[in-house]
């Protein structure tokens, strides 16, 4: 599992990160439920979200307990990670308007700080300061690319699984789960559930050709 899947950026980015600095790097726009940045076919296993200077202090303060809500929702995938495009040591000046002018907050650099440790603590999320939008970039590749890595394989095998046993539900099917398929629960129903087993074996293949089509036809 060399080739990286596309990443799939949240259509509502407004200035979404660009991944030009490495060939080969496709990037698809969609709704992402969670997060800012994810992989296709893997939108509920591994999300990053983004933060520019400005947006990260009012994360921590005016928009706190929205916020809040998004970091529990990063908790629940298989891995997730919050970047923040300034270094620590930026991030605790005052945020600027677009003219350059303090914002007027009553927000403290220190209780800035100490929202992403606690919720690194309490949900268990890290937080990366990255230095600047470029390493931003470069953060939430390589964070997106070490999971398919190290630990895409192990999410296939068990879509995989799930996947055999959905399929052995199905009514009418011939299809019996193998010894490798988990016990089924009490009271277990497939839910959209493939009737072939090769559907899981394509997902990364076709998400690739169906970005680079687009590409091609400039959409």
């Amino acid at each position: 599992m060399k080739l990286l899947p596309p990443i799939i950026i949240d259509n509502r980015e407004q200035s979404p990160l660009e991944f030009r600095s490495e060939p080969g790097i496709l990037t698809q726009r969609a709704h992402l439920r969670t997060g800012d940045y994810s992989l296709s076919g893997f939108t509920d296993a591994v999300a990053v979200e983004r933060k520019s200077h400005q947006d990260a202090w009012a994360c921590a303060g005016s928009s706190r307990k929205r916020f809040e809500k998004c970091v529990e929702r990063l908790s629940r995938l298989n891995a997730a990670l919050i970047v923040i495009e300034p270094d620590l040591s930026s991030f605790c000046d005052t945020p600027t308007d677009s003219y350059g002018k303090p914002l007027h907050t009553r927000l403290k650099p220190a209780s800035a700080v100490g929202a992403y440790f606690h919720w690194m603590a309490v949900w268990g999320v890290p937080t990366v300061w990255a230095g600047n939008r470029l390493l931003a970039e470069r953060a939430v590749l390589t964070f997106l690319r070490s999971w398919w890595r190290h630990r895409g394989s192990v999410w296939i095998r068990e879509a995989m699984t799930t996947a055999c046993v959905n399929a052995a539900m199905l009514p009418g099917s011939r299809l019996s789960a193998p010894a490798s398929c988990p016990p089924l629960p009490s009271g277990y129903s497939p839910v959209n559930a493939p009737d072939n087993l090769s559907v899981i074996d394509a997902v990364h293949a076709s998400s690739i050709a169906s970005v680079t089509a687009s590409n091609s036809r400039g959409e």
